[in-house]
């Protein structure tokens, strides 16, 4: 729990004041200014690309998950999206709570075959 709230504490305060940081931060770097800049575009060219893939592959789980549902009558097909696409950026997680929950409701309801 304390992991968390250092977490949250430590995102707060680089929101407020995250550029004065970077400027602090980039004069205790022993290296050239054209190093460091090369370095930091390269940085924020790399997470920008890693949180556009994330969001990506959230957003086609989720609306392959959305179709799936309203395809077998499973009731929440909405709120299953929505809940894969929250889901989907856990790691090791993934989409499978919903997925299990989805299957759970076909299995106990006697619909695991779709008879047209």
């Amino acid at each position: 729990m304390r992991w968390i709230a250092l977490g949250l504490f430590a995102t707060f305060f680089l929101l407020m004041d995250g550029a004065d940081f970077f400027k602090w931060a980039s004069n205790k770097i022993p290296l050239s200014k054209r190093i460091r800049l090369t370095l930091f575009a390269s940085f924020r060219d790399t997470s920008v690309s890693v949180i556009t893939a994330s969001v990506a592959a959230a957003g086609t789980q989720s609306l392959v998950m959305f179709l799936a549902f309203l395809a077998l009558g499973v009731p929440g097909a909405f709120l299953a999206a929505g809940a894969t696409f929250i889901s989907a950026w856990i790691p090791l997680v993934g989409s499978f709570p919903v997925i299990a929950v989805g299957a759970g409701y076909l299995f106990f309801s006697d619909h695991i075959i779709k008879s047209g």
